[in-house]
Order: structure tokens, then C-alpha cells, then sequence
């Protein structure tokens, strides 16, 4: 069994996108519901790659995180800078 040693939390609801992509409204009928819009999906994958950048250090193995550090060095490894994610998602 697998025993968490570590929390790791990560807030991106202060930008815009973020911050509207649910809302709690009041239909025509008067029910109170949840409204989803697509920007859901590009707030849900900033956080994802946010927290796992924050955990990577703490869980990975020293050999992973040199080879990490060279790719990004050099260029080759993907670029999932936070800028590059909310600029370039088509959610």
C-alpha cells in the first residue's frame, strides 16, 4: 500500500478562464444548477501540469530528473511552459 508523504496544492482560479469556467445559476424554473463551459478542460490541465511540476522533485528518481534537466536544456523535450498551455489549448 502506498502511503502519501507529501501535499502538494496549486490555485490557477484567479485567472479569468479559471474562474468562469463553472458557475452556479438558477434556470428559468427556478432549480439551482451547474454550468460547465469549455474552458473547464484548459483549467483542469494547467492545474494537472502545475502540481505535477511542483511534485516531479519530490517523488522522481535523481536519474529522471537529470535526464528532465538535459532535454529541457537542450531544447528537446516539450515545451509545457504555463504561457505555452493558455495560449496554445483549443478547449
Amino acid at each position: 500500500m502506498f502511503k502519501f508523504k507529501c501535499l502538494v496544492r496549486t490555485h490557477v482560479r484567479a485567472d479569468d478562464y479559471a474562474y468562469q469556467c463553472t458557475m452556479q445559476e438558477d434556470d428559468d424554473q427556478g432549480y439551482r444548477g451547474v454550468q460547465l463551459n469549455k474552458s473547464v478542460l484548459k483549467a483542469a490541465t494547467i492545474a494537472l501540469i502545475l502540481n505535477l511540476r511542483e511534485l516531479a522533485p519530490k517523488i522522481l528518481p535523481i536519474g529522471e530528473l537529470l535526464r528532465y534537466a538535459i532535454l529541457s536544456v537542450s531544447g528537446r523535450g516539450k515545451d509545457y511552459s504555463y504561457a505555452s498551455i493558455l495560449f496554445s489549448c483549443d478547449c
